[in-house]
């Protein structure tokens, strides 16, 4: 316990955290996010709302498949969610623009659409507020939802700390218990020897 706080861990067993896996579960994690971002773009409302999803699915394939989770992880955790976030509405704006030219019969390689969406974004301040407006919803949700994970996590911690206190509380109690009977025995052991002897010496006497 007082390795884990001389580290700065957040995590109430370090031993117990399998790192590639945890890696493995907060790139799932985050990958089902995106989808989920893309998926409530395409029907019109607002994607930012899944940034707190994509933090949350994040950190929890971390916890799952890692058996735990600590501040490097969780940071870690929030640069893939950041990184996800921006992907997922950037290829939202490409779907949706090769889409829109496809029903014009106009194909246009990946390239094109993200060079036209570059262009378009610079020089229309409607879809650059939008596009903006949804990263910023994102990123704000994605950060509250990491402060309370954080939150939670230095809550657990100082629980832990708490009862390992109490435990070795109750250790030290034990050992005290143990060296007063011990000491009450010697007490008890040399009145013994003491009246036997008296009594011995009475004995003689007589």
């Amino acid at each position: 316990m007082e390795q884990q706080r001389n580290n700065g861990s957040l995590n109430l067993d370090v031993k117990k955290i399998n790192f590639p896996l945890g890696l493995i579960g907060a790139i799932i994690g985050v990958l089902l996010g995106g989808v989920i971002w893309f998926a409530i773009a395409k029907l019109g409302y607002i994607a930012g709302l899944a940034g707190f999803l994509i933090v949350f699915l994040s950190i929890e394939g971390f916890k799952r498949l890692g058996k735990g989770i600590d501040t490097k992880a969780l940071i870690i955790c929030i640069i893939l969610s950041f990184i996800m976030i921006f992907l997922a509405q950037w290829t939202y704006y490409v779907v949706d623009t090769k889409e829109v030219y496809s029903e014009w019969g106009i194909t246009l390689t990946f390239q094109e659409t993200n060079d036209l969406i570059i262009e378009v974004l610079k020089d229309n301040s409607e879809i650059r507020t939008d596009f903006i407006k949804d990263l910023a919803i994102g990123y704000g949700l994605s950060i509250l939802c990491s402060f309370s994970y954080i939150k939670n996590l230095k809550k657990e911690t100082k629980d832990g700390d708490t009862l390992e206190q109490n435990r070795e509380a109750g250790l030290s109690d034990i050992t005290h218990n143990e060296t007063d009977l011990n000491y009450s025995e010697e007490l008890y052991n040399s009145d013994s020897s003491f009246h036997a002897e008296v009594s011995a010496s009475a004995e003689d006497e007589v």
